[in-house]
């Protein structure tokens, strides 16, 4: 009968599906654009469970088969922990950072590149998560020179329109923000 030697198996497992998660890490976007599952779960239970049965089979006395099965469990219950409260979470979090250009309608900023006529000039828009510099045009094709407040109203082509804001207007003005 043919002996296995469950510590190469585990060890050959361990670098198998650490190489396929690294390589999943540094080359996962073209992964995604061709397949809907993620094999993120999948190798990290593989390593999980090959590494935990390496350690088990090197330091205990055990059966292969009660080692096999207390890796897989401790394999199911890291990578479940993982996936929960620290992929789910990230990606959550990495979505909502995302800033949509329709979302800087009806802010306020301030000219920082004069607006020429028929042109393009910079502004600078103030927000709660931090500073956006946005190239901009007026909407009337006017000159709007640097250091003016304006009011975006529209976005067309990743460009801010913005229009000037009246001066009667300007005491009662929020710094930045809508």
């Amino acid at each position: 009968m043919l002996a296995i030697d469950w510590q190469t198996v585990y060890l050959y497992g361990l670098l198998i599906a650490g190489s396929g998660t690294l390589l999943y890490a540094l080359f996962g976007d073209i992964w995604d654009a061709v397949h809907p599952i993620s094999p993120i779960a999948v190798l990290s239970f593989f390593a999980v469970l090959s590494g935990s049965g390496y350690i088990l089979q090197s330091i205990t006395m055990l059966s292969s088969e009660l080692i096999l099965m207390l890796s897989a469990v401790v394999a199911l219950v890291l990578v479940t922990c993982m996936m929960l409260f620290v992929i789910k979470p990230l990606s959550k979090a990495e979505q909502s950072n995302i800033v949509r250009m329709n979302d800087f309608i009806g802010t306020f900023g301030e000219v920082s590149t004069a607006i020429p006529e028929q042109g393009l000039g910079e502004i600078i828009l103030t927000r709660s998560t931090g500073i956006q510099n946005m190239s901009a045009k007026s909407v009337n094709n006017e000159y709007i020179p640097s250091g003016t407040k304006v009011l975006v109203s529209d976005v067309k082509d990743g460009i801010v329109m913005v229009l000037p804001v009246p001066k009667h207007l300007l005491p009662n003005m929020r710094n930045g923000g809508k």
